[in-house]
């Protein structure tokens, strides 16, 4: 009975490890045979049981460790055939149905279908919050740190934060109900998502002032858990400099540190390294860092990179973004001619994947008209530019953010035909 007791708690997370922060580890090879046989969910004070065969388990860790290294092909289909098990087909028990959505909307959310992990997350945040842990018990705290990107982007920032600082209250308030790594694992998604929140709300210029100090040092005694979040972290931080600050000095070495701690990683866990999503947004985030500067060749060579890891994943819209990138970058080395080669592939791949009516083929229009009007061709740029603002007006009303963008560049276009 004992024993029983002690695996319950263990167990309570099980499928809620969408990443390998939450991996459970084992203290026997008895106790990892007891959780291939049955696992437990609390639920209003009573425990149903549920079998789960070892396959089944093997596949649902596995995916954890696909999303980790960006294997995104493989751990769609695995979080594909999870979800539809759960949630296609009679199945009961509502712990593991939500489970499956937040694995699918994780791999959605790596592919960049911002719209689909939404939809797929949603309903079980809301779920969550409504059931807090008198239908949940300690299930609650797994799941609010897996579902944590979500709540930054769906919660305002006084909401995040006060979400952010109870799951942590809480989790001291029942910390004798898990194992000290379990603990370990809860605080370290916690500290994850506190640094993100500092990260989106700075108003710093830089990383070093308290709030990131304190961030960074919590994480940092962690990183010996997990070098991929070591990398994923890295990322983050040479994000925050290259975007949000246009900093790409300060940039440079988290970005170079993630990228030879993810390729020693991803080589070692996958037959092909160049199928990997993290590292394609990797290679992105070095184009980018590389266009700033004066080794503009070498920023195509990583939009490149990029790209093909994109296309291969069938992620078309990232790979579009490589397209803009290129053309763009082409256009500042005064190559027109190989910037337009590139932006008639780029709008013939938004069409094809996509349609005439989508932003993205409004996007590649813009592109061409912007390349055009370089190179005073500003008739066919203005009517180029028109198109794009009346895909956009359709999509988004005619006095969205989009579309002042566009009269801002027609604006100009006009400007420089007025000159001429």
């Amino acid at each position: 009975m004992q024993k029983i007791n002690k695996l319950k708690y263990i167990l309570l997370g099980l499928f809620i490890m969408s990443t390998n922060i939450l991996a459970l580890e084992f203290d026997s090879v008895e106790e990892k045979d007891d959780l291939e046989k049955v696992v437990f969910f609390k639920t209003q004070d009573k425990i149903t049981n549920f079998k789960v065969n070892k396959s089944a388990l093997h596949d649902f860790k596995e995916v954890n460790k696909l999303l980790d290294i960006g294997n995104i092909i493989e751990a769609e289909k695995i979080a594909t055939k999870f979800y539809y098990k759960t949630n296609v087909v009679s199945f009961k028990n509502k712990t593991v149905k939500h489970m499956a959505n937040i694995s699918l909307g994780r791999v959605f959310l790596e592919k960049g279908e911002r719209i689909k992990w939404k939809y797929m997350q949603l309903q079980t945040l809301n779920y969550v919050l409504d059931s807090k842990m008198k239908k949940l018990g300690t299930d609650y705290f797994f799941f609010l740190t897996e579902l944590g990107p979500l709540i930054l982007e769906v919660k305002t920032k006084k909401q995040s934060l006060e979400l952010i600082k109870s799951i942590k209250k809480d989790i001291m308030k029942f910390r004798k109900s898990f194992s000290n790594k379990t603990i370990e694992k809860l605080f370290y998604k916690i500290d994850y998502l506190r640094y993100l929140y500092v990260v989106k709300y700075s108003r710093s210029e830089n990383l070093e002032n308290e709030k990131f100090k304190t961030a960074d040092k919590r994480l940092k005694s962690l990183y010996t858990y997990s070098s991929i979040q070591e990398a994923k972290i890295l990322f983050e931080k040479a994000k925050f400099y290259l975007n949000k600050i246009g900093d790409s000095e300060k940039a440079f070495k988290p970005l170079k540190n993630s990228y030879q701690i993810t390729k020693k990683i991803i080589d070692k866990e996958m037959t092909n390294s160049e199928s990997s999503i993290f590292l394609a947004d990797i290679y992105f985030s070095l184009g980018k860092l590389y266009s700033t500067g004066t080794k503009l060749n070498k920023s195509i060579e990583y939009y490149n990179k990029a790209e093909q890891i994109y296309v291969k994943t069938n992620n078309f819209g990232k790979a579009l973004d490589c397209k803009t990138k290129e053309a763009i970058v082409f256009k500042i080395l005064k190559k027109f001619k190989k910037a337009l080669e590139v932006n008639t592939l780029q709008l013939k791949m938004a069409e094809d994947k996509f349609n005439k009516e989508s932003e993205e083929y409004a996007i590649a229009l813009v592109v061409r008209g912007d390349i055009l009007s370089t190179v005073d061709k500003n008739e066919e740029a203005l009517k180029l530019m028109e198109q794009a603002k009346e895909i956009l007006s359709n999509k988004y009303g005619k006095f969205s953010k989009e579309v002042k963008i566009i009269n801002s560049s027609l604006n100009f276009i006009r400007l420089q035909k007025e000159e001429f």
